[in-house]
């Protein structure tokens, strides 16, 4: 218990040191030219990153982009935006952004974000996943860092304070060394699948991953922003250190969202709203809930930072993306080929819907 008053007294003296510098930082913007943000697509993410842009500080949307006009021009009006486009091709003229967020759907992801940092946009943020397929995620880490963009990818988890102390549950020892990880998902795998996979991953310590070995279930009739999706999967993933991550995603998945870790010396149990701790010598489970922090915000001024003053690529990075797209593409190659399949895949070519349509 002791241990656990301790981890949230530092966490409470770090949250007032962050705090503190966002404070300063915003101060210090407020002298500053304002960055120039376009948001492309205007659905419902697309609201959530233009209020975290603003919360953030030190920036002016100044265009939005939908091949919808009119709700183009309603959200342009909602957030006292100077401009409305139907075509992306439209910013990235003499007055592009210096930072884009894309909202669109999945398959138009790589076109968009290579043509961005070819046209000299200095920060990216595209909404999860980061592509559909594994050689359009290696395009556009590859344009990215040939033309210096900052590219990071909406897994917004990696930006959440319940999240980070999961990770730190894991780093100090807590519950001992992670032997296997069970994780509940329901959604498919492009879609909240993604969040799923990159949160292990990170809660982990973002080991490599060995090996994938899946079944997964197509029907035809499910669909996720436009692409095909599968109906469940169940899959074993083994990483370094000989940690096992079993997933079950879908409607075989009996949680909403939740990621349970058994340890040499206790068990851990994330969801989106609590952690739970249970560690050896304690009684009962320890459980902390989620601090009102927006994760979202969180990671546009960690991309702010990268485009503007050089820090460090925020953890969101497209490079620890594209690692999760490898292991959701392994999924399905592993299930469509009825085997397991090392990592990292020796095969850049496959395709997401070819192997959806092996499987159905």
């Amino acid at each position: 218990m002791m241990e656990l008053t301790q981890d949230i007294l530092t966490w409470v003296h770090g949250k007032f040191l962050r705090t503190q510098v966002h404070a300063l930082r915003m101060a210090r913007d407020q002298w500053r030219t304002p960055l120039r943000v376009g948001i492309i697509g205007c659905g419902t993410i697309a609201e959530v990153h233009a209020n975290a842009y603003r919360a953030v500080g030190g920036l002016k949307l100044t265009a939005c982009v939908d091949i919808d006009a009119e709700r183009a021009e309603a959200f342009r009006v909602r957030h006292g935006i100077d401009a409305a486009y139907r075509d992306y091709r439209n910013l990235f003229g003499s007055d592009r952004p210096d930072i884009v967020s894309i909202c669109t759907w999945p398959s138009t992801h790589a076109e968009i974000a290579t043509e961005a940092a070819a046209a000299g946009v200095r920060g990216i943020l595209v909404e999860k996943p980061l592509s559909v397929d594994l050689s359009e995620a290696d395009a556009m880490v590859e344009s990215a860092e040939k033309f210096g963009a900052v590219l990071v990818v909406g897994h917004h988890l990696r930006f959440d304070p319940l999240v980070e102390r999961a990770r730190r549950v894991i780093e100090s020892g807590q519950i001992g060394p992670p032997r296997l990880v069970h994780v509940y998902c329901q959604g498919a795998l492009l879609n909240t699948g993604t969040h799923a996979v990159d949160a292990v991953l990170l809660v982990l310590g973002d080991p490599a991953a060995e090996s994938i070995f899946a079944q997964v279930v197509v029907t035809g009739e499910c669909r996720e922003r436009g692409l095909p999706a599968e109906d469940a999967c169940v899959a074993q993933l083994r990483l370094a250190g000989g940690v096992t991550a079993l997933f079950e995603t879908g409607n075989v998945a009996r949680e909403k969202f939740c990621i349970h870790v058994v340890g040499g010396e206790g068990q851990m149990t994330l969801r989106l709203d609590r952690l739970d701790v249970l560690r050896r010598g304690e009684r009962g489970w320890q459980t902390e809930v989620a601090p009102t922090v927006s994760p979202h915000e969180r990671q546009a001024e960690a991309l702010v930072r990268a485009t503007r003053d050089g820090d460090r690529m925020p953890q969101s990075n497209a490079r620890s993306a594209r690692r999760t797209q490898e292991i959701l593409i392994g999924i399905l190659a592993s299930a469509a080929a009825r085997r397991p399949f090392a990592l990292p895949l020796e095969d850049r070519s496959l395709r997401y819907a070819e192997l959806l349509e092996r499987l159905r």
